[in-house]
């Protein structure tokens, strides 16, 4: 009930002076519908007072006390409840703010590069998010599709295509769905997982099933592109840090709203490099109204050897290891791991 009534706040007090803009209507119905997801996974298990857990392993740490509400509501959230589309569905703010910071096209260049060669393609990409990979991609003469949970990030990925011509307009194709437990289209030339998207999902096991998803729907002789920040070993220090923290999504939009987000570390496994953060958003409209979302997450930064070995066992021969997205050759020392692999 609580987590409806945050739904009915976000149109009492953030958008009851816009109601009749569509933008507002679909964002309350995002809103109202996860929160009612948010409900179902909490109903399990629910006590009061304060409560905290520690690890006697070292390696093994939860940083801060959380009421026992909170954590029993976390402990029993299955993924799709702990890694949803809520951070970018909190209002359709996010998605302009994370086209002011996602601004590089190195990785478009790479790929473009990659494919040089073969022909017009029809490509897939997962977490396609607002566009910023596959509309330059149809721009350059290829068919894709654009895969997403988030409706906030494709609305905005629709109005960037509608300002298109004609012919590349007529290259693209959404799809709101989520990537892990959806089913993907078929008959690809390539499939993209780029830009850190494994991030979006909690575990190794979700994110070995993309790759056996994307063998699954490539033509033989298809390619993969798989491109994810480097980290071998255990947990890097950087994600272990406790207290609040600035974090995404965080800036200001052209209509005056300002987003304010803050992140918290709130257990992690060293050895296993998983984490789980509390995350806060702070919405300010220009009217003066203020929404505030709570909302977890769960991240597994993937090794170079993980993924390696999930493209080896379905079905995939590695042609290239990039160690950044200019096209050096990877090493222990490098920012990224870059794999361009080809489906047997």
């Amino acid at each position: 009930r609580a987590y409806r009534d945050e739904a009915m706040g976000l149109l009492c007090c953030g958008f009851v002076s816009n109601w009749q803009s569509k933008t507002a209507m679909e964002s309350f119905a995002w809103m109202y519908s996860k929160a009612t997801r948010r409900l179902a996974g909490c109903m399990n298990g629910m006590d009061t007072g304060i409560a905290a857990r520690f690890s006697t392993d070292r390696n093994q740490t939860i940083i801060k006390s959380m009421p026992a509400t909170r954590k029993s509501c976390l402990d029993n959230m299955e993924r799709s409840q702990m890694n949803n589309s809520f951070m970018y569905d909190v209002t359709p703010h996010v998605a302009e703010i994370y086209d002011q910071s996602e601004t590089y096209s190195d990785d478009i260049e790479l790929i473009q590069h990659l494919n040089k060669g073969l022909g017009n393609l029809r490509i897939l990409e997962p977490f396609c998010g607002t566009g910023r990979i596959l509309i330059p991609l149809a721009l350059a003469g290829h068919t894709v599709v654009g895969l997403d949970k988030a409706a906030g990030m494709l609305l905005r990925a629709k109005a960037k295509i509608q300002n298109l011509e004609k012919d590349a307009q007529s290259k693209i194709s959404l799809i709101e769905a989520d990537v892990v437990e959806g089913n993907w289209p078929i008959n690809f030339d390539l499939v993209i997982l780029g830009g850190n998207c494994f991030y979006e999902l909690s575990t190794p096991e979700e994110q070995e099933k993309c790759i056996m998803a994307a063998s699954s729907v490539l033509k033989p002789g298809g390619y993969i592109y798989v491109d994810n920040n480097h980290m071998e070993g255990g947990l890097d220090p950087s994600w272990q840090g406790s207290g609040m923290r600035p974090g995404f999504p965080t800036g200001m939009c052209s209509d005056g709203t300002s987003v304010e987000s803050w992140t918290e570390t709130i257990w992690f496994d060293v050895p296993n490099r998983l984490a789980k953060f509390r995350r806060l958003t702070k919405v300010k409209f220009p009217d003066g109204n203020i929404v505030e979302h709570e909302y977890f997450q769960q991240k597994h930064p993937v090794s170079t050897a993980e993924v390696q070995s999930w493209l080896e066992r379905h079905g995939f021969v590695i042609e290239h290891l990039y160690g950044d997205r200019k096209g050096n050759p990877y090493s222990n020392e490098s920012s990224r791991a870059i794999f361009w692999a080809r489906k047997r």
